[in-house]
Order: C-alpha cells, then structure tokens, then sequence
C-alpha cells in the first residue's frame, strides 16, 4: 500500500469512518483498523495474557477484539524472579543470644569466590541500621563467669561426696549405740 492510500484513510476518517475503514481495508491497513469490518481502533492496549504481553485491540463499532503476542525481546535471557516470603513469618533473634559465626562456603570448600557467589549474598545493612545483637562487655563476663562457675562447681561436688564417704566411715568404725541391724541384735 502506497503512502497516499494510508493518508487517504487517515484524512477521511474524521470525515467519514465507514469510508476510511473501506480505503483502510482495501490497503490490508490492519495496525490501526478492525479485521472484521475495517473501523479504526480507538483502543489499544498492552495487556497480560497468561505469562506473556499482548497488544489487544478492540473495536468500538463492531465489538471485535484482538490479541496480538508481542515479542519477549531478550527477556527469556534473564532469569525469573522468585517471589519474596513473608516477613511477617519469619522469626526474629532474640536480642540476648550471642551471634553466631558462619563460615563461608568459599573458606569450606577452598573454592575460588565467584561473581555469581557473590551476587548471592544478601547485602549487609550500615553498622547503624542492625539490630543489637552483639553481646556487650557485661554480658561477655557473665559468660565467661558461668564457665568459671561449672569449674568451680565440679571440684566442690567432688569434696561433698568425699565427705559424706568420710562420715559413713567414721559412723561405722565407731562402735555405738544402734548403727546397725547387727549392734540391735546384739544388744537383745
């Protein structure tokens, strides 16, 4: 179709729309103008249809609607998004637990850390704006003085014991007064 014809059906459609569809159908114009009865499309939209874009046009005389599947350009080169969970569930540190240590799987496994390794991690947040969970000079010397306290507590368990040995001994060297079934019946 030559340029005049596609200016025909432009310059007549203000005029004459039934006329314009006519010269616009006869030229196979069919970006701008209905398939069915060769109207111009007032309404084009990009629109999602299932799990592509489409181009959907739709007839105000007739009613007609088109869908036309748009090209994904290089998007089928990049990955797809992965829906984020809810922060709502997940569970948060208590403030007084003592931070753990990870180690990286690059340190593990000696491998050589890579770009795409790298892209992985989770980006730290300023040293302003984490949570306090660093334990503090006060709660580093209650922990290492419960440590000192199990130490503690090991010899002493061991003098109670010794001691209490030490007194049923001496309970039985000593001959007394009914320390035993034997002593009753001898005293009968």
């Amino acid at each position: 179709m030559s340029s005049f014809s596609a200016d025909l059906a432009r310059a007549l459609l203000p005029i004459s729309p039934h006329l314009a569809a006519l010269h616009a159908a006869r030229g196979r114009v069919h970006e701008h103008h209905c398939r069915r009865c060769g109207d111009y499309l007032p309404r084009v939209r990009l629109v999602r249809a299932g799990t592509g874009r489409v181009k959907r046009s739709t007839c105000a005389a007739c009613g007609h609607a088109e869908n036309t599947p748009l090209d994904r350009g290089n998007a089928s080169l990049f990955p797809r998004v992965k829906r984020r969970q809810n922060v709502g569930a997940a569970v948060l540190p208590s403030a007084t637990a003592l931070p753990s240590i990870e180690i990286a799987p690059a340190s593990i496994a000696g491998d050589v850390p890579t770009a795409r390794n790298e892209a992985r991690a989770e980006p730290q947040p300023p040293p302003s704006q984490r949570p306090r969970d660093r334990a503090t000079p006060s709660q580093l010397a209650n922990a290492g003085g419960a440590a000192r306290d199990r130490s503690k507590k090991k010899p002493g368990l061991q003098e109670m014991l010794a001691r209490n040995r030490a007194k049923e001994k001496s309970k039985e060297g000593k001959p007394g007064a009914g320390s035993g079934l034997a002593d009753f019946l001898s005293t009968l």
